[in-house]
């Protein structure tokens, strides 16, 4: 079940180089609209917002053109918001089997599932270095857009080297404790080189750099914008 459960984190962490109309759309307003889907779902407080709210998720399903990546997110979010509703559940306030109490824990669940699997999607179908690279432009410092890209990478390089070593101790029959050793010689060497490249790309000095890649698709990125904002004022109103 570990396993499992670290297989499908990883795959709906890794960036996808598809030719989409999701990947082509431009990445600020891309992630302008997830920060205003964000604040829709918190101020969400009815089974019916919530619906209403799954059209966002629709459209970027449909704009991703990968029902996989839908199916794989959806694993990915499935254990852990499944124990989140379980505990919210047994502790709730209303009793066990009371209607609040069910319409409460379903609201609950089905918020999380909505906003977890629209993040999980709109950070597999961005290329980090499109994100750094618009963000620099905008005055935000390469030593942190680095650092960005870095982290965005790793989980899924991590995540596979974690898969990989607990199933050599299993295999082996050691005790899974022993797969942390593995796992983090790798993690140093990587560190090594990381930091080699970071020197070599001038990280740490004041020099200007030639920015390679397009923030994407303006057309796009408004659809999605314009999407966003409208369920948010749903929300509002409702």
């Amino acid at each position: 079940m570990l396993l499992w459960l670290l297989e499908k984190i990883r795959v709906a962490f890794t960036y996808s180089k598809d030719e989409t109309l999701l990947t082509k759309a431009h990445v600020g307003l891309k992630f302008t609209s997830l920060a205003l889907f964000f604040i829709a779902v918190s101020l969400a407080n009815s089974l019916n917002d919530v619906f209403i709210l799954a059209t966002y998720l629709a459209l970027l399903v449909l704009m991703s053109q990968r029902l996989k990546l839908f199916y794989e997110s959806t694993l990915a979010v499935a254990i852990p918001i499944g124990l989140l509703g379980f505990f919210t559940w047994i502790f709730s306030p209303y009793g066990l089997f009371t209607y609040e109490t069910f319409n409460y824990v379903l609201t609950l669940i089905l918020r999380m599932y909505v906003l977890a699997t629209s993040f999980l999607i709109v950070f597999s179908t961005t290329n980090p270095t499109q994100l750094a690279d618009f963000l620099e432009k905008h005055g935000v410092p390469f030593t942190l857009t680095q650092s960005l890209i870095l982290t965005w990478r790793l989980i899924p390089l991590v995540l596979k080297d974690i898969i990989e070593s607990i199933m050599s101790v299993r295999l082996r029959r050691f005790s899974i404790t022993k797969a942390l050793i593995p796992v983090t010689a790798v993690a140093i060497e990587r560190a090594n080189r990381v930091s080699e490249t970071l020197y070599i790309k001038g990280l740490g000095f004041r020099t200007k750099r030639t920015h390679t890649s397009k923030p994407g698709s303006v057309f796009y990125g408004v659809i999605l914008v314009l999407a966003a904002t409208l369920l948010l004022i749903i929300v509002l109103i409702s």
